[in-house]
């Protein structure tokens, strides 16, 4: 089975109720022909007092690939690990902490989507592309590198309490 088989199986399985529990789809990614556009999206954390915090700033249409395709997959590997892969912690999505997904710009043209992107990481600042933490090893140049693992628990409290703190610091 390949990657995108194995996305689409997870969707119909259990992906379709987790996503309605943990998303918030503004711009009806899900439920109007939105999905199936090519552009810019935005993945914030919402947290249960209504802030969003920039998480991900992406781009689709490669491959014919749309904001529902991507999404979906994003889902798939946030809900099997959510603080390896965002840096939320299960407690905090069950405490009602949200995945809120924006589609900021519908673009056809490749180019443009790829600038859209670049500027809007750069001026948003979404805690796992930019910021002080290391990112992936790459001969990509430009913003859309998210950062090491082990560092996205620290990004997302840096970003939300704008300090992170170690619990057995001596």
């Amino acid at each position: 089975m390949n990657v995108k088989d194995s996305i689409k199986e997870w969707y119909y399985a259990e992906g379709a109720s987790l996503i309605k529990k943990y998303f918030v789809d503004v711009d009806g990614i899900y439920s109007t022909n939105n999905g199936k556009a090519k552009g810019v999206y935005g993945i914030y954390i919402q947290t249960p007092f209504g802030r969003e915090i920039p998480m991900y700033i992406g781009m689709v249409g490669a491959e014919n690939r749309s904001f529902r395709d991507r999404i979906t997959e994003h889902s798939k590997y946030y809900f099997s690990r959510p603080e390896f892969y965002t840096g939320i912690s299960r407690t905090e999505l069950e405490e009602g902490y949200k995945f809120l997904v924006r589609i900021l710009a519908i673009e056809d043209d490749e180019e443009k989507r790829y600038s859209i992107e670049q500027n809007l990481i750069e001026i948003m600042k979404p805690y796992l592309q930019y910021g002080c933490y290391p990112k992936y090893k790459s001969d990509y140049r430009g913003f859309d590198l998210a950062i090491f693992p082990t560092y996205r628990r620290r990004a997302f409290l840096v970003a939300r309490d704008g300090k992170y703190e170690e619990l057995n610091a001596i």
